[in-house]
């Protein structure tokens, strides 16, 4: 037994050691070795960590993105008509010159190229004057509508949205919230954006799928500015619907519309020199 024992204690001490490496079970530990295995493991946690993390802040907004995707991808001529339409300056502004009629209500004038009334009378909310040429100029009495572009329809489970684009409420003009909402498309809502701009472009977006659901064509947006306003035209002429909606909005940026129309079916058609007449004429009415 005791030889047994002196045997195996020279067994181990004649064991041979590799320069300064630990003996632990007969096993020979290189630190490098050690460090390059743990390597890609404290990587895969970092990017497991991160993927995480961008869950829990984007998770959300992109289960929201991935039911609307559908939606968002449908083509330009399905409705809403032109939500995908993008504001550009309007480019031609040569107004026509033809004789032509003065409308004046509610404290504003405007000339549109044509003679001959048919018929003329104000709801008090706004005020239609039909002319014989089959052409109509609607005029929205700005006292009634003075709410602002983006807060004054939106329905309320759109509250949480609403709260994250804008927090406590609007800050913007009118102006500027009237031009956000014409200038958002499908194409700018993301799932990578911040929670508020997700948000803010989800709002715009569903603003302007309401003000274009009754679209019977693929809208033109331009911009304009006369010596007083500045506003919109929002046009289907390019695809033969005869509608035309303006928007001004004057210095303490009041916000005024106007709708025009004709029949293409009727071979009632507008022109954008005839448009560009009522534009370029808006002003406020001499006093009395």
């Amino acid at each position: 037994m005791l030889a047994s024992c002196v045997i195996q204690n020279v067994s181990f001490d004649a064991a041979p050691r590799h320069g300064n490496f630990p003996l632990v079970s007969n096993w020979i530990v290189d630190p490098k070795k050690t460090q390059v295995r743990w390597a890609p493991r404290i990587l895969w946690c970092a990017f497991g960590l991160m993927v995480v993390a961008a869950g829990i802040y984007s998770g959300p907004q992109t289960i929201e993105y991935l039911r609307l995707r559908p939606f968002l991808l449908r083509p330009s001529d399905a409705p809403p008509r032109g939500w995908d339409s993008h504001c550009t300056l309007l480019p031609n502004t040569a107004a026509s010159t033809e004789n032509g009629t003065v409308i004046s209500y509610y404290g504003y004038r405007f000339e549109v190229p044509w003679r001959d009334r048919d018929r003329e009378w104000d709801e008090g909310r706004r005020a239609k004057v039909n002319f014989k040429n089959g052409k109509t100029v609607f005029f929205v009495n700005p006292a009634f509508f003075q709410d602002n572009p983006i807060g004054g329809i939106l329905l309320s489970d759109d509250s949480a949205h609403f709260s994250e684009a804008f927090g406590s409420g609007i800050r913007e003009s009118n102006y500027q919230q009237f031009k956000d909402v014409i200038s958002a498309t499908p194409s700018q809502l993301s799932p990578f954006r911040s929670r508020k701009e997700f948000a803010s472009v989800l709002i715009l977006l569903e603003v302007k799928g309401i003000w274009f659901e009754h679209n019977s064509a693929a809208s033109d947006i331009f911009s304009f500015e006369t010596k007083g306003y500045r506003g919109f035209e929002i046009s289907g002429l390019s695809h033969d619907w005869q509608d035309v909606r303006l928007n001004l909005f004057d210095s303490n940026d009041r916000w005024l519309r106007l709708n025009v129309s004709g029949d293409a079916r009727s071979g009632v058609r507008l022109t954008q020199s005839e448009i560009n007449r009522i534009i370029q004429s808006f002003g406020p009415a001499p006093a009395r």
